[in-house]
């Protein structure tokens, strides 16, 4: 007589559910990781404030996602969250191209420079009562 092999729903149940759960860690690790690849932090002359860069390497599977640059600025005593005050996304094959100058030309005006040929996503005119102003490296003015 052959034998007869029953399963049990609750260990189904069990297996489908750890699946699940380790399928949603792993994708979180993934998808979601930006691996930070060049970062800076300049102070203002009279230590009011701070200007943060950094460029981001989105990272996942297959997402195939270019590296992003921005520049935030807050109060040095972090009061507030900081602002976000210029972006763009750059070119995978040229991560050196990604960086960005940033000089405090008086404590109320900052200056960002950027290599040429970058799509500005965004940039702001002024915050925290500080102007902000972008330039093309070696080139003209951005706005």
């Amino acid at each position: 007589m052959p034998q007869i092999t029953t399963y049990e729903p609750s260990r189904l149940i069990r297996t489908v559910c750890l699946l699940a759960v380790l399928a949603a860690c792993l994708s979180t690790r993934t998808c979601g990781h930006s691996e930070q690849m060049w970062f800076a932090k300049v102070p203002s002359p009279d230590g009011k404030f701070v200007s943060t860069a950094r460029t981001l390497q989105p990272g996942g599977w297959g997402t195939g996602s270019p590296p992003e640059t921005s520049v935030d600025l807050n109060w040095t005593t972090e009061s507030q969250g900081p602002n976000q005050i210029f972006q763009f996304v750059g070119d995978v094959d040229q991560p050196d191209n990604m960086k960005v100058g940033i000089v405090w030309l008086s404590p109320t005006h900052l200056e960002i420079s950027y290599k040429p040929k970058r799509i500005i996503q965004f940039q702001a005119v002024k915050c925290f009562d500080v102007n902000i102003s972008a330039r093309e490296e070696g080139g003209g003015s951005g706005r």
